[in-house]
């Protein structure tokens, strides 16, 4: 059985755009760069950024972290300053009455930027590591 991503990809759409409470224009304004990412090239802190997002969206309402997303980036700034992090900066974090205090989502975003920089430190950059796979197929969109 083969998977029709493109199938999955536009119920997905129309999933979000159902839900966005936003026009079909607005929708398209805001995310139509995502559809193609072939020309979105990105540099390492953008790519950490969508990593720590993820890492703080999961599980959590998005109203909750939205708030707190410049809290979050003050402390959390780039993967170059957190993969230095130890206990100490952990410690600061989850004293900021401020902050989320989820130990467990600061520990990952500190094991994934030291993670992070090892793959740019070996490949020169997220996107050259990203391009460094080579697709065995491919589906068109």
């Amino acid at each position: 059985m083969t998977t029709n991503y493109i199938d999955i990809f536009s119920k997905v759409e129309e999933s979000l755009r159902k839900y966005s409470g936003l026009s079909d224009q607005s929708f398209d304004d805001k995310y139509s760069s995502y559809k193609n990412l072939t020309f979105n090239q990105r540099t390492d802190n953008e790519y950490f950024q969508i990593l720590k997002l993820i890492v703080f969206y999961s599980g959590f309402k998005a109203d909750t972290v939205t708030k707190k997303l410049d809290v979050i980036n003050n402390h959390l700034p780039d993967y170059n300053t957190i993969s230095l992090f130890g206990k100490e900066q952990i410690e600061n974090m989850l004293a900021d009455k401020d902050m989320i205090k989820n130990k467990l989502k600061i520990e990952a975003i500190i094991n994934n930027a030291k993670t992070f920089k090892s793959i740019i430190d070996k490949y020169g950059s997220f996107n050259n590591y990203i391009n460094s796979f080579t697709p065995k197929a491919s589906f068109e969109n």
